[in-house]
């Protein structure tokens, strides 16, 4: 479904040229999860919002690589061909492709409800009303594991926790039920909320359809750490765990 082959990503800083990412390499195909690994600023998070489209405009750029991606309908597209604020990214990005951000507070609006934060893409995508967007949205909070959905969802981001704020991204990435979630993490967050099984947990539901339904989301995870430990059982569950001595 997804396939990175040799990418690099450059930032222009004062005269200097500093490679984010150096041919980096990977694919994922439908309800896989990829987990890539790493030190702080090794550049996993920058081939995520490449792979987004949302690599910063100011100095930085793909310099080489391609990123092909297959849509719903099976045509396939070289995400780094298409201009950052294009149509065509823009029905990629957040209906296909929905990314889990680091850090809630940079990337939730203060002045918007939880409720219209969800919705937002939701009416965008699936041209759904603000009733029957509010509704969704109330059922993917449910559906995240934050208690009183019908009451959260008109909360405000400085109201919720933390780990609540890290819930409403995963609810917002898989809103429009994406064939792709890329989710970045620090290990903190791993730590503290468990925040990688709900994400995986909370993706392998249809959204807009029977909540009994598996869905084909397939979840790439960053983490800033080379200390973790992945496990799947028998019935294909998978957890991350997280060494007692780990610092961070």
């Amino acid at each position: 479904m997804l396939r990175v082959n040799d990418l690099t990503v450059r930032f222009e800083r004062d005269e200097a040229e500093v490679r984010a990412v150096n041919g980096v390499s990977f694919a994922i195909d439908r309800k896989e999860v990829l987990g890539v690994v790493g030190e702080s600023g090794c550049g996993k998070s920058v081939t995520g919002f490449s792979i987004m489209g949302l690599v910063p405009s100011q100095g930085g750029r793909i310099s080489g690589g391609s990123i092909t991606f297959r849509r719903d309908g099976g045509q396939t597209v070289e995400l780094t061909a298409l201009a950052p604020a294009g149509e065509e990214i823009r029905s990629i990005r957040g209906r296909e492709i929905g990314m889990i951000f680091q850090e809630p507070m940079r990337t939730l609006s203060p002045v918007y409800s939880i409720g219209e934060l969800i919705g937002e893409g939701v009416r965008a995508h699936l041209g759904v009303n603000r009733k029957q967007s509010r509704e969704l949205a109330v059922e993917l909070l449910r559906r995240v594991h934050i208690a009183d959905p019908e009451e959260r969802v008109n909360s405000f981001p400085h109201q919720l926790s933390g780990g609540m704020r890290q819930r409403v991204m995963i609810a917002i990435a898989l809103s429009c039920n994406p064939a792709l979630a890329p989710l970045s993490l620090s290990l903190d967050a791993i730590a503290e909320d468990n925040t990688v099984n709900i994400a995986e947990k909370a993706a392998r539901f249809d959204i807009e359809g029977d909540a009994g339904t598996e869905s084909g989301v397939a979840v790439t995870v960053t983490v800033g750490s080379t200390e973790l430990t992945a496990t799947t059982d028998a019935s294909g569950d998978w957890s991350v765990s997280v060494p007692a001595n780990a610092t961070y």
